[in-house]
């Protein structure tokens, strides 16, 4: 039996009511990944298959800029209103091998960090409270240390091949390495890798053998591995329903089309439920409330936004959109502003959604 968490009551549901499709916003080719910036004013489209950010009004969706910033833009963070960016290509395709550093209420590039050569950096983790941000290099399996306050390399790492997903907690990067399982020994294929902070505990998912990793950060091995439905694209912690849980995204595979929601216990590591999609699952983004309540996921073969009540695991509702949502799942492609916008990402456009 789950663990259920020590004074929780069932909140008011984070659901937003009455979504429904006001602009579709043509941002450059895609696929297309998202980051809010300056507290979520303005939302920054990333083309990774062009050259550009497209800067959006955060309340309208209006287009505020347009800013070249080299070949592929891939990931962001923010912090105010600058945008890191990892400039990311596969081999043997040409790489800038740099973070741009973009000032997006300004309208333009301030800095390229450049990083080592063939470095083909895919994601960039921000430990913004130490001036520091790390750039995890799938060309070269190394992770490196960018002062913010200088804009230089302070250091280069090996952590294993393809770097791909990372997370950093009492000061120690943890990071996923989807080209290998070798520094510490998990399921094939690790996609991402999420921090269990109240149980020193590192979940993550692989993807190669449809598995749910769980590393215990007191040995560095792998305490369970838990199989799930076919795919696991996406993991977070939850307590939708007050007892300590893992909620895991599948997108489905060939012998198995449509995606799932599956929940785990923590203290078993054991399924508990599954709600299966009514097609192969390529995204998600959790409500507004304080607790994983309402969960809103994208298919990769139909042109909808699912609406899933997560406590009770059943679709809420099925919002018809004009344009594809991004079907690979590469990266951040739902957002959801504090101020109920919606904003989802295809392979050209941004698709604006308000409520009535």
């Amino acid at each position: 039996m789950a663990r259920t968490r020590p004074g929780w009551s069932s909140p008011r549901p984070d659901r937003l009511p009455d979504l429904r499709e006001r602009a579709v916003v043509r941002v450059g080719r895609g696929p297309i990944q998202l980051c809010s910036a300056a507290d979520g004013q303005l939302i920054v489209a990333l083309a990774s298959g062009a050259t550009t950010l497209t800067v959006l009004d955060g309340r309208t969706a209006a287009i505020r800029s347009t800013i070249d910033v080299g070949r592929s833009p891939w990931n962001a963070v923010a912090q105010g209103s600058l945008v890191y960016v990892a400039m990311h290509t596969d081999a043997p395709a040409e790489c800038l091998d740099a973070v741009q550093v973009v000032d997006c209420a300004a309208g333009h590039v301030v800095a390229t960090i450049p990083l080592p050569a063939e470095s083909r950096p895919k994601i960039v983790v921000p430990v913004w409270e130490r001036q520091r941000l790390y750039a995890l290099n799938s060309g070269s399996g190394t992770v490196s240390e960018i002062d913010l306050q200088s804009q230089t390399v302070l250091r280069s790492v090996e952590v294993g091949r393809g770097p791909q997903y990372g997370q950093r907690w009492r000061g120690t990067l943890y990071v996923a390495n989807g080209q290998s399982n070798d520094v510490v020994a998990v399921g094939r294929g690790p996609e991402r890798c999420v921090v269990y902070k109240d149980h020193a505990q590192v979940y993550t998912n692989d993807l190669d053998d449809h598995t749910v990793s769980v590393v215990d950060l007191t040995t560095h091995t792998e305490a369970a591995r838990i199989p799930v439905s076919p795919g696991p694209i996406r993991i977070t912690p939850c307590d939708s329903r007050g007892r300590e849980e893992w909620t895991v995204l599948c997108g489905g595979s060939v012998d198995s089309a449509n995606g799932s929601v599956v929940l785990l216990d923590s203290a078993t590591h054991q399924v508990t439920d599954v709600l299966q999609l009514p097609g192969p699952a390529s995204n998600w983004n959790w409500g507004l409330g304080p607790r994983h309540q309402t969960v809103y996921v994208t298919l990769t073969d139909e042109p909808v936004l699912i609406v899933v009540d997560a406590a009770r695991l059943r679709v809420l509702e099925t919002i018809p959109l004009s344009a594809q949502p991004e079907p690979a799942g590469f990266g951040p492609s739902i957002y959801i502003s504090k101020t109920g916008r919606v904003f989802v990402a295809s392979l050209d456009s941004v698709t604006f959604l308000t409520q009535d």
